[in-house]
């Protein structure tokens, strides 16, 4: 009797965010999330943006992040263009950066 509860209270149906139960699931596969791996605060500040992974096949493992942009080292403007925030923090081109 005590290991049927332990398990059920676990992974029971509903157990694993309403994924069915089934053990070693991850997430639901083929759905998206959102993902970012840089520094609190500068997630679609500037030029960086948040990225997208996809859940696997087997529910098992999320994908590599794609299409993030994460913080770089801040660049001279050209004259004439318009000035980006590469590192991510709300301001162009400071000159402590350049």
């Amino acid at each position: 009797m005590g290991g049927a509860a332990g398990v059920d209270a676990g992974m029971g149906e509903g157990g694993n965010g309403g994924l069915g139960g089934s053990v070693g699931i991850e997430c639901e596969p083929g759905s998206m999330r959102d993902c970012y791996g840089g520094p609190p605060g500068t997630a679609n500040v500037g030029a960086c943006m948040v990225g997208s992974e996809q859940c696997n096949d087997a529910g098992s493992d999320w994908s590599a992040c794609i299409g993030e942009i994460l913080p770089s080292m801040e660049l001279p403007t050209p004259q004439g263009e318009t000035p980006l925030d590469e590192d991510c923090d709300g301001m162009t081109d400071e000159p402590s950066d350049l």
